[in-house]
This record gives C-alpha cells, structure tokens and sequence, in this order.
C-alpha cells in the first residue's frame, strides 16, 4: 500500500467518523424532545424520561469516543500528509 491510498482511505473514515457525529446529534435531539414533553405520557411519564436521561447519557459517551478518535484520525491524516510531501521532495 502506498501513502497516498492510505491517506485518502483515512480521509474516508474520517468522513464517516464524521456523519455518525451527525447522526448522534440528530438522535439525542430526539431524545430532547421526550425530556420536554411531559404531558403526554401521563402516567408513563417518569419512566420515559428515566430512559431518555440514560440513553443520552451513552449518547454523550458515543459521542465523546467518536471525538476522541475523529481527533486521533486527523493527526494521522496530517502525518501522512508530510510523509506525502517528503516523498514527493525526495
């Protein structure tokens, strides 16, 4: 495997990493909506925001992972990108 394909592969998964933060944000918006409402689960109410309360909860820790490797990935992208160029100079 050469450095340019790896390069742009990990450029691919970043762009990935990047669309399931997205994703994550869409859902624990979702999850919002059910900690506002509190009428109209009456009696089920309590339960439904228990549930929420903790789904956001591994929401926030999906999202901090994702971070954590999205930031792990772009030093990775910016190492290859100067193998790139002292390759090119060589």
């Amino acid at each position: 495997m050469n450095t340019q394909y790896v390069k742009d592969t990990t450029e691919k998964v970043s762009a990935n990493l990047s669309s399931l933060q997205c994703l994550l944000s869409a859902v624990d918006d979702k999850i919002r909506f059910y900690l506002l409402d509190g009428q109209t689960y009456g009696p089920y109410s309590e339960i439904v925001h228990y549930h929420a309360k903790e789904l956001q909860g591994l929401l926030a820790i999906m999202e901090g992972i994702l971070s954590d490797a999205d930031m792990d990935l772009d030093t990775v992208i910016h190492s290859l990108s100067d193998a790139l160029k002292r390759e090119a100079a060589a």
